[in-house]
């Protein structure tokens, strides 16, 4: 469930307060209230208009058990779909106005973007991405089945040759290197990893 600020309220209190003030945002476009109120309110007035935008029957009976007001819904599915066609999001602003006399509360306005007389001018909506058309069942089946291009065998195989060689390179070296001490007797000695001192094998 989604989880709001406690204003100070219940839970059947605040969700009350909540649809008038988003009823009355929308009825009125601009109103004043605090900023902690202001930020709540934002987020479901867009979730409203969201709504509207669809356009369907079960969108419109959601939007129908949250607002008060067939006014308020008429609007929302008719003047405020249509004004932002465009947009993705982002429908409402808040704005800091002054601090209320008596308990010092931050107010603010929150108002709708795009519309008559608001408070400050709105940046244009962001293109929209081209709709892709939508691809036939069968052919995203086909494309889902593709496997990965076959291995180059001759590359595989001169991958693995050259490992071999690598590896037989090393194996003489080592064995040239160990013949080599034979000789010279250093067979007599070896050298501690922990502590790198020589100890000899006779004592």
């Amino acid at each position: 469930m989604t989880k709001f600020r406690k204003l100070g309220r219940t839970a059947a209190h605040r969700m009350s307060m909540f649809r008038t003030m988003v009823s009355q945002l929308v009825k009125h476009e601009r109103i004043e209230t605090t900023v902690a109120k202001a930020k709540e309110i934002r987020r479901l007035a867009d979730q409203m208009v969201t709504l509207g935008k669809e356009g369907t029957l079960a969108a419109s009976r959601r939007a129908a058990a949250f607002v008060r007001g067939d006014d308020v819904l008429h609007k929302l599915f008719t003047e405020l779909a249509y004004r932002y066609k465009d947009r993705l999001g982002g429908y409402t602003r808040v704005l800091r106005t002054r601090i209320r006399v008596g308990d010092a509360a931050p107010m603010a306005y929150i108002e709708f973007i795009d519309r008559e007389n608001e408070l400050r001018e709105s940046k244009p909506p962001n293109p929209q991405p081209p709709e892709r058309p939508p691809l036939d069942p069968w052919a995203k089946s086909a494309l889902k089945r593709q496997w990965a291009p076959p291995k180059d065998e001759s590359e595989s195989t001169s991958k693995l040759l050259d490992s071999h060689k690598m590896k037989a390179i090393i194996s003489r070296g080592i064995m040239e290197v160990s013949y080599k001490r034979f000789e010279r007797g250093d067979w007599r000695q070896r050298i501690a990893p922990a502590n790198g001192r020589v100890e000899s094998l006779e004592s």
